[in-house]
């Protein structure tokens, strides 16, 4: 618990350090972002409670204003008899102002199923924060903080803190 409550510390003032700053943004309108990433988690509730689970994703998005960037994203999971697929469709709002911490905020909704059910029957809600740093020009490294609702006849949840890989272009 130690732990979660020092990294959420540092993602806020990582996000507040960026939120007023005066600049420019790093990334904006008509730009591309293609990424990946990956963590271990925990579900709980649902057919699948207590379970450990490998995640990996992909996404990508475009930048329609300076600050907005529509998403598809893509997730895989893998655990003991519990495996799922993950589509959703959603937004991050960014508050970059031109440096290389690029802060954001986001909301996923979409379709996901399960090894233990029928394909793409349950509702997932996925909101989250994250924070991604500029390595080079358009190459990014990050985290996020992201919590999932699996809505069918039972409720499943899931908060995972994936490290990922972007590519702004």
């Amino acid at each position: 618990m130690k732990k979660f409550v020092t990294i959420i510390t540092v993602a806020l003032v990582l996000l507040s350090s960026t939120a007023f700053a005066k600049d420019n943004y790093s990334v904006g309108k008509g730009d591309w972002l293609v990424g990946a990433y990956a963590d271990v988690n925990r579900i709980w509730g649902g057919d699948v409670a207590s379970q450990t689970i490998f995640t990996m994703a992909s996404e990508v998005g475009y930048f329609v204003w300076d600050w907005l960037l529509p998403e598809a994203k893509l997730d895989f999971g893998v655990t003991e008899g519990a495996n799922f697929e993950l589509f959703t469709l959603g937004a991050r709002a960014y508050w970059n102002k031109g440096n290389e911490l690029l802060p954001f905020v986001r909301l996923n909704m979409g379709v996901g199923s399960a090894e233990i059910g029928d394909r793409y029957t349950r509702f997932v809600l996925n909101p989250g924060i994250g924070c991604d740093y500029l390595v080079a020009k358009n190459v990014a490294i990050g985290i996020q903080i992201n919590y999932e609702a699996w809505i069918a006849g039972n409720l499943s949840n899931r908060f995972d803190i994936p490290i990922g890989f972007s590519i702004y272009f």
